[in-house]
């Protein structure tokens, strides 16, 4: 069976996308365990340019197969390296962390991850349904 793929372009994008949203999460929390950092500038990952970047298979990452947005592999250096300093009003001390902004961020971080890890969810159901052809 030449040909046959048994995690379409959806499965890759959805994991990628989990992969992405864990990566930020992990920067954001960082930021506000230095929020008393004097001198730390926040770091952040714009999610859809960075996801854009690595479907289009740009910034070095390798492609997986022969077809369509998703198929991705993450190198060892990506996606750390689309990460940027985040700009915004500094403190007294060089610090520019807004523990208002950083919470926000993150819960609407940790929402967008479960809802990807719900539609993952699904599409994973609809391969275990198939298997089992149609059977409960």
């Amino acid at each position: 069976m030449a040909g046959f793929i048994l995690f379409g372009p959806t499965h890759h994008l959805l994991t990628s996308a989990l992969r992405l949203r864990a990566l930020r999460h992990e920067l954001l929390v960082g930021n506000i365990a230095n929020l008393d950092t004097p001198g730390y500038r926040p770091r952040d990952l714009d999610f859809a340019n960075t996801l854009r970047t690595l479907t289009l298979g740009h910034a070095g990452v390798q492609r997986v197969g022969d077809w369509g947005a998703g198929m991705l592999a993450f190198t060892a250096a990506q996606p750390r390296s689309l990460v940027r300093e985040r700009g915004g009003e500094e403190k007294l001390d060089g610090n520019g962390v807004d523990l208002d902004r950083e919470l926000s961020l993150l819960v609407e971080n940790t929402l967008l991850h479960e809802t990807s890890l719900t539609l993952l969810a699904r599409t994973l159901a609809g391969l275990r349904y198939a298997i089992s052809e149609g059977k409960r």
